[in-house]
């Protein structure tokens, strides 16, 4: 009986052993794959840099007082379609062609049937190039309906009436000439005048003689 009950609590005991063993040695697997793709992960978000910023290039002109430009931006970047119109003060226009450079390059630029232009920006600053020149006009001097004298006046100075009243020969009898005449001028001279600085020329224009009869006695 002995040997038996010592059989029995060496079973028990032994058992105890291995239960004890496969619980202190369990542990749950470590997935390899997942800490590689964090560490990556971590990696990535700490070396990355924001985009840089595009390049804006400057847009420039070179004009005189009588345009203006209409549409241009101040800056663009390279590949931007730019459209833009110009204005010509009355009694202007353009000397030449418009030019859109960069440095001493002439860049396509694309006159549109609305009267715009069209340019594409290039990777560099550009200028737009834009001169005038007054309007001439044809001044014509009639003395009676027949034409005595004429001129080209550029916009905005004056005729030269005084240097044509010698020419006015068609005087009616008993009439005399007491000056220039006209309603088209900057500002119409109604009251005969010999001087210059009233006949400002604006357009084509027509100067009158005019008469005044003589005094009988």
């Amino acid at each position: 009986m002995k040997a038996k009950a010592l059989l029995v609590l060496s079973a028990i005991a032994m058992l105890g052993l291995a239960s004890c063993s496969e619980g202190g040695t369990s542990s749950s697997p470590v997935d390899s794959s997942e800490e590689s793709t964090s560490v990556s992960e971590e990696t990535s978000e700490s070396t990355s840099e924001p985009e840089p910023e595009p390049v804006r290039y400057s847009v420039t002109d070179s004009i005189d007082d009588h345009v203006t430009i209409v549409g241009l931006p101040e800056t663009a970047e390279e590949g931007d379609v730019i459209t833009f119109r110009l204005a010509v003060d009355p009694g202007y226009e353009f000397l030449d062609v418009v030019l859109v450079k960069q440095g001493e390059t002439v860049l396509d630029l694309v006159k549109n049937e609305n009267g715009s232009y069209t340019f594409t920006m290039p990777a560099s600053s550009v200028t737009i190039h834009v001169e005038t020149i007054k309007d001439e006009y044809n001044v014509k001097y009639l003395d009676n309906g027949a034409l005595i004298a004429y001129e080209n006046i550029e916009y905005m100075d004056t005729a030269n009436v005084a240097a044509h009243v010698e020419k006015v020969v068609n005087g009616k009898p008993g009439y005399h000439f007491v000056g220039w005449v006209s309603a088209e001028v900057e500002t119409p001279v109604t009251v005969p005048s010999v001087t210059d600085a009233d006949f400002v020329v604006v357009k084509d224009t027509f100067i009158y003689a005019a008469y005044e009869r003589d005094e009988i006695d």
